[in-house]
């Protein structure tokens, strides 16, 4: 039997739930690579996952991968905010076609360009030459990063039961949300 901090003794089977857990974090696959089989894995995940130990196990690991990658889920947040939130005010073209933030824009808005694209064209020659960028900027897809961060925050409509069906090469998505009742009392 494994063993955790505080003498708590984790079964083989649900140790090895834990390691292949902490491997990709699906559940029901973990269960079934740990060799548990059931018909119903996604429910016998669901419990291993509520047993104290192996909770605290998980915990554990995560802590252990967290340091270990330096990524947490601070730091994955604020990433998810970047995308969610970008706006193309936040960058400038400048007369030489590169692009920079604009004043005001958030540190590290650059990450959240998908792609830019820039041509360089020239015409005439000597003191009338002339030269004219043509810059394409692309954010990132902006919905899925949406819909996270209106699942952790617990936006009404966001959660995992309810899909917005959006195709990738949409230009724009139109749809109604019903928030229900606000704080007040009354109904917008």
């Amino acid at each position: 039997m494994a063993r955790t901090g505080k003498n708590r003794a984790l079964t083989d089977r649900q140790a090895a739930f834990v390691r292949e857990y902490l491997i990709d974090f699906r559940a029901a696959a973990a269960a079934r690579r740990a060799g548990y089989r059931a018909k119903d894995i996604d429910s016998v995940a669901s419990n291993l996952l509520k047993v104290s130990q192996v909770a605290a196990a998980v915990a554990a690991g995560q802590a252990k991968l967290e340091a270990k990658s330096e990524i947490s889920q601070v730091r994955v947040l604020k990433e998810l905010e970047l995308l969610a939130f970008s706006d193309i005010t936040h960058y400038v073209v400048d007369e030489s076609g590169n692009v920079r933030l604009a004043p005001g824009a958030p540190e590290g808005a650059l990450r959240a360009l998908s792609s830019v694209k820039h041509k360089v064209r020239s015409y005439g020659e000597g003191e009338r030459a002339t030269v004219e960028h043509d810059v394409e900027i692309r954010l990132w897809n902006k919905p899925e990063p949406l819909k996270l961060a209106g699942r952790h925050v617990g936006v009404k409509g966001f959660d995992e039961g309810r899909k917005l069906d959006i195709p990738e090469d949409a230009t724009a998505v139109t749809f109604t949300l019903d928030l229900g009742k606000h704080g007040d009392g009354d109904s917008e």
